[in-house]
């Protein structure tokens, strides 16, 4: 069967997911590779009011609903940053995880055509962490990027052949980084695996 690979990147309140001892996803963002303008993004409410102040301060950099808030509590930057305020905030203005993943099986399923899904991240055992998790617990009937993916760097690495690279060798991303934006950051990672593809002579 021939293969999609989804670009997914999530932005999060903490390193790993759970109802009440573990952490939120607050965004994530998904792009068909080869297709820049297949994109799927959600800002979603949180699922508890857990949070490491350090890991909100990176995944808050990119939010949508904060961009017209001015306040030094919603700045990331700032040290008066709040991110219980931005748990507050996402609690009011996100979509519920339940509708979140239905949109999201919704969208792989269309944008996939009958080919097998195949989840894609940097790093894939985090990403997938999240995904995996969010569909088991609020969308029970199917995960339709099932249970394995491709971790973009170590995909590179065998290309290349160097235990040592890394995809931000190839030049695609922006000097200062990802965005942290999940849909910006899917995007970019959807164009580094384009290229890693053409490195091993694979077409789409």
């Amino acid at each position: 069967m021939q293969k999609v690979y989804v670009a997914v990147d999530v932005e999060t309140a903490g390193p790993f997911p759970d109802l009440e001892k573990g952490y939120s996803m607050i965004a994530f963002g998904a792009c068909i590779v080869g297709r820049p303008s297949r994109t799927f993004y959600r800002e979603l409410q949180p699922i508890n009011n857990n949070f490491i102040e350090g890991a909100m301060r990176v995944g808050c950099l990119g939010l949508d609903c904060l961009v017209d808030r001015s306040e030094p509590r919603y700045d990331p930057r700032s040290t008066e940053f709040k991110p219980r305020d931005v748990l507050d905030v996402l609690d009011n203005e996100g979509v519920t995880p339940e509708a979140a993943m239905s949109d999201f099986a919704e969208w792989v399923k269309r944008n996939t055509f009958g080919r097998k899904a195949i989840e894609l991240a940097a790093p894939i055992k985090f990403d997938a962490m999240f995904t995996a998790y969010y569909f088991g617990m609020f969308y029970p009937k199917a995960n339709p990027l099932g249970y394995s993916g491709e971790d973009i760097n170590s995909f590179y690495r065998g290309v290349v052949g160097d235990p040592k690279a890394s995809t931000s060798q190839l030049g695609i991303r922006p000097e200062a980084g990802l965005p942290h934006n999940a849909l910006e950051d899917a995007k970019l990672q959807a164009a580094e695996f384009e290229e890693v593809l053409r490195l091993a002579g694979i077409q789409l």
